[in-house]
């Protein structure tokens, strides 16, 4: 998930298959946002989420733990980045952290 203060753009991605499920914004809003990943969760199975740490600090992720969804908060130094890629978007880098996520 790439995580600002109004919006949350999510990918959900499947790690065995390499497909991109869902991909969706949605806004910052933690009661659906649990309940779209609850969704996610029954329909898929075991779900396992993470996004990038920042300003928005840790409250998402302590609300997703405390409903049974795992959630990683990850450092943004460990997430790689390209010399020359300067194009950033929140969809894109929903799907680049998911990738990478399931990548280990």
């Amino acid at each position: 998930m790439d995580v600002h203060k109004k919006a949350i753009a999510s990918c959900i991605y499947h790690a065995k298959t390499g497909a991109t499920l869902d991909e969706r914004e949605l806004p910052h809003d933690l009661p659906r946002i649990t309940k779209y990943l609850r969704k996610v969760q029954d329909h898929h199975g075991l779900l396992r989420s993470c996004y990038e740490a920042s300003s928005c600090g840790f409250g998402l992720q302590r609300t997703l733990e405390a409903n049974g969804i795992f959630c990683e908060v990850v450092a943004p130094s460990s997430i790689p980045r390209r010399s020359g890629d300067r194009v950033k978007t929140d969809r894109r880098d929903a799907r680049k952290l998911a990738t990478l996520y399931a990548a280990g």
